[in-house]
């Protein structure tokens, strides 16, 4: 399945995405970049998404927005580095959207995959980040579905 996303701005430039990298001191994979190279923040058109909790409850989430790739407050450069002062995520996470119950999208530079970040268990990073893809392109073309009603 193709997922579909409905852009804040146009696509960042491999400049921009390098900027990035340093400043979180990670590099990132290329279907990550080829994704930003299109795309810069937005929202899928499927959104939502499954996953099983630390405590092995079955959970969907629903997938807001992607981060914008600048150091604005709110936005991804500023919002990982913040939590990653406060001990909130681990130095190789970094924020890459915002899900609708408060939880956070992670990308893990250690392991290249895709997790949910549990706000209400963030006591016991990384235990309350939950796997969703395998890698960027798994977690957004073949994760991310829409309930049909």
């Amino acid at each position: 399945m193709i997922n579909y996303l409905h852009d804040f701005k146009p696509g960042a430039n491999h400049s921009d995405i390098a900027t990035v990298e340093q400043a979180l001191a990670v590099k990132f994979p290329e279907d990550l970049i080829a994704f930003w190279n299109k795309h810069q923040g937005g929202w899928p058109e499927n959104d939502i998404f499954g996953y099983t909790d630390m405590y092995g409850v079955d959970n969907d989430g629903q997938m807001m927005s992607f981060l914008l790739l600048n150091e604005r407050e709110g936005e991804m450069v500023h919002k990982t580095l913040s939590f990653r002062r406060e001990g909130r995520i681990l130095e190789c996470h970094v924020i890459i959207a915002d899900e609708a119950g408060g939880h956070k999208i992670l990308y893990n530079s250690n392991d290249g995959k895709i997790y949910v970040w549990d706000h209400e268990n963030e006591d016991v990073v990384p235990q309350n980040c939950y796997l969703i893809g395998d890698n960027f392109t798994h977690f957004f073309n073949d994760v991310l579905y829409r309930i049909e009603t």
